[in-house]
């Protein structure tokens, strides 16, 4: 029976075997021999240790002298490859050309291994002893290893110096600046642009003031436009195509279009869409909106009339309105309608002046309106009490507006007080209306009470004692403040109490409350000129409140 017990693992045969067929098998381990001098590869299947085993009498890639390993997959950590059988004494040369950069681990049985490196190649022979079969490193080495005792470098090339010695350690150190080099002789080539050559082998150069005409095109570098105005800037309005977008208006930022397909000038806001209301309207909800934010400030109350005296009586002027309060919310705009109803709050009426042949005192002003949108109200101010005549009472000034758009109470200021002989200021308020002042008789008419964020209230008209003592009206509230001055009629201002008058047929009014819901100021009561029977004097009409007002903002 024919045995394989050789290191290429070629069929023995036995004597007296085979007859007739011999040669064929003699054929076969003639061609397994050159086997063992070629190239052969082999393939990891998988990510893991693998064997190779050389098969008896067939022909195998790793009977090869030079075997080549591939992989299959990437390999994540060193494998083991073992060559089998472990009693087959063999040299080979072992390429890693596995994919993952990982190293292969050869071995033949438990004894000694050779690892190759990623991309290296190792001679290896193997001792064929079994069980405890090793892997040894046969890469080449030569007879004996030198030593280098020293090296040296000296000289100088063109500024450039070379100095320095290594013996076991050292270094050798090129230094200088390179110089008196013959370009001409020495340098080959083109010099960049970049090295202050020009980039170019030609002796022909284009200046571009006296070699070019005409307009540069895009597609040379050049714009294709020939004039500018200040402020002009240079933008692709298609593809190759330069254009010019013209200077834009003052505040205005640069910025992309609805469509976002080109540059435009727009409004410098963080808001889509503003809509202010002055008037009762229809808010509409703009496409795209995601938030809403409303501002709305009721109306301001008007300030009470101003009394009339004839004789040595007393009287207070009238009370100042109160301003009108501020509310504000933030919506999601899927909350809101489509559409949404506005109610901008009137400003309540001035009180009208004493009239008529007898004392009489001055008439009450007018409640401000409520404003409304949606779901949220700021209420108006209270309106201003009429000028009362007598020597024991002052005139009370209007409460501020609530901005939940009921009583006052606990969020618009309290009107002044009306106590003897003491012409109370309006109270202040946070985000309800200021106050109106309040006037005694002979007292200058108390100033408007403030509002942080609501309308100011008005000043109190002022009073007057016996047939000639007069005194001034009290100053309108002013908006964001802690105390009076306004009475200038702008945003949120209460207006100035009218002063008490001798000498005229008509008393001095109120002035009007600024827009936004400031109080009307106080009319300002009137002493019959020169006791006339029947008098013709008329006290001084309370100021008309500011109108209420909504802005809504969207984005």
């Amino acid at each position: 029976m024919a045995t394989y017990i050789n290191n290429l693992r070629l069929k023995e045969i036995t004597t007296g075997d085979e007859d007739g067929t011999w040669g064929t098998s003699t054929n076969t381990n003639l061609e397994l021999i050159t086997d063992g001098f070629s190239f052969g590869t082999k393939e990891i299947a998988a990510d893991a240790n693998e064997t190779f085993t050389m098969p008896d009498a067939t022909a195998d890639a790793t009977r090869s002298l030079y075997l080549k390993f591939t992989s299959a997959v990437d390999l994540t950590a060193t494998r083991e490859i073992t060559l089998g059988p472990n009693t087959v004494s063999k040299t080979w040369i072992i390429e890693n050309a596995t994919s993952g950069g990982q190293t292969i681990t050869i071995k033949q049985g438990s004894g000694a291994t050779v690892d190759v490196a990623n991309g290296y190649k190792v001679m290896v022979v193997t001792d064929g002893a079994g069980a405890g079969a090793a892997v040894l490193n046969a890469n080449p080495t030569a007879a004996t290893n030198g030593t280098v005792t020293s090296v040296s470098g000296t000289g100088t090339v063109q500024g450039l110096t070379l100095s320095g010695t290594v013996t076991t350690a050292g270094s050798l150190t090129l230094g200088g600046s390179l110089s008196d080099v013959d370009l001409t002789s020495q340098i080959t080539g083109t010099l960049p642009i970049a090295n202050g050559g020009t980039g170019s082998t030609s002796t022909t150069f284009a200046n571009l003031t006296t070699n070019v005409t005409g307009t540069l095109p895009i597609a040379n570098g050049g714009t294709n436009l020939t004039t500018y105005t200040t402020g002009d800037i240079i933008y692709a309005s298609a593809t190759n195509t330069l254009s010019k977008l013209t200077l834009g208006s003052a505040d205005q930022v640069l910025k992309v279009n609805s469509g976002g397909t080109q540059v435009e000038w727009g409004v410098a806001t963080g808001f889509s869409d503003v809509q202010e209301f002055t008037s009762s309207g229809t808010w509409t909800k703009p496409a795209g909106a995601t938030f809403v934010m409303v501002e709305i400030y009721g109306g301001g109350g008007g300030g009470g009339g101003g009394a009339h005296l004839v004789s040595s009586d007393s009287a207070s002027g009238g009370g100042g309105g109160g301003g009108g309060s501020y509310y504000t919310a933030v919506f999601l705009a899927s909350d809101l309608g489509a559409t949404e109803s506005v109610v901008i709050g009137a400003g309540g009426s001035g009180g009208a002046g004493a009239n008529g042949s007898s004392e009489s005192n001055g008439g009450n002003g007018g409640n401000g309106g409520s404003t409304t949108f949606a779901t949220i109200t700021a209420g108006g101010g209270n309106g201003g009490g009429g000028a009362f005549v007598g020597v024991v009472a002052s005139t009370g000034g209007g409460n501020g507006g609530n901005p939940l758009g009921a009583s006052s109470s606990g969020w618009g200021g309290f009107g002044g007080g009306a106590a003897a002989n003491l012409p109370n200021p309006g109270g202040p308020s946070a985000w309800g209306g200021g106050a109106g002042g309040s006037s005694d008789y002979y007292r200058q008419g108390g100033y408007g009470g403030t509002s942080l964020s609501g309308g100011a209230g008005g000043g109190g008209g002022g009073g007057a004692y016996s047939a000639s003592s007069t005194s001034a009206g009290g100053a309108g509230g002013s908006p964001g403040q802690l105390s009076g001055g306004g009475g200038t009629q702008a945003d949120r201002e209460g207006g100035n109490g009218g002063a008490s008058e001798r000498y005229s047929d008509v008393g001095v009014a109120g002035g009007a409350g600024g827009p936004k819901g400031g109080g009307g100021g106080g009319g300002g009561t009137q002493l019959d000129r020169l006791n006339e029977s029947p008098s013709v004097t008329v006290g001084g009409a309370g100021g008309a409140g500011g109108a209420g007002y909504c802005v809504v903002y969207s984005w």
